[in-house]
């Protein structure tokens, strides 16, 4: 009798679709999108949108809930982005027993709405230079993203790179919290089960 195949481990992901109005224009959008190089270990020679690996020291670390605090951030606007509904994609699916309730006690246990905004916000920062997010003057939780200039825009990128956890670092030192309201669930995609690497991907 043959054995069955093995599921494949997918692992979860998130990426940003980012969309600008082309100038001029009423129905022309120009997408930001980057060509995997020949050295990466999946998707190779791709174009793809900018997105990677949920870190669950830098993205799920209680220091993000403590720096929202800090800087202004109501819990009521963490808590409209957390959708409690049965028809979620497996990849929002409650980390453990009560992660919602969990998540504004100060655990490590986070929604995955707010975890994956964080990864793809941080990705994005890191593969093409982008910084989503808002100052203590823009906190008014609006669909409009602002794009923050960076110094040192490649040192930082590196830094974020080889330590997920410096993106906090970084958001620290230029007074500026992740934009996580200007992006929207656009769809979840898991890699088709032949891939020896696959995702499970969540698109904003």
């Amino acid at each position: 009798m043959s054995q069955a195949a093995t599921p494949p481990k997918w692992r979860t992901s998130a990426s940003v679709i980012l969309v600008s109005r082309d100038v001029g224009k009423s129905e022309d959008y120009q997408l930001l999108m980057l060509k995997r190089s020949d050295a990466t270990a999946a998707m190779v020679n791709q174009t793809v949108f900018p997105g990677g690996l949920l870190d669950s020291e830098a993205d799920e670390n209680v220091a993000w809930l403590q720096y929202f605090e800090e800087f202004g951030v109501p819990q009521e606007a963490l808590r409209r982005l957390v959708l409690i509904r049965d028809d979620r994609p497996a990849i929002l699916a409650p980390q453990g027993t009560g992660c919602y309730d969990r998540f504004f006690k100060r655990s490590r246990i986070w929604a995955r709405e707010i975890t994956l905004r964080l990864t793809a916000v941080r990705e994005c920062f890191e593969e093409v230079g982008v910084l989503l997010c808002r100052s203590r003057t823009q906190l008014d939780f609006g669909a409009v993203t602002c794009v923050q200039d960076v110094p040192d825009l490649e040192a930082w990128q590196r830094r974020v790179h080889n330590k997920p956890s410096e993106f906090l670092t970084l958001c620290r030192e230029l007074k500026v919290v992740p934009d996580l309201w200007a992006l929207h669930e656009w769809s979840a995609w898991a890699s088709p089960g032949f891939m020896r690497k696959g995702f499970d991907l969540k698109c904003l």
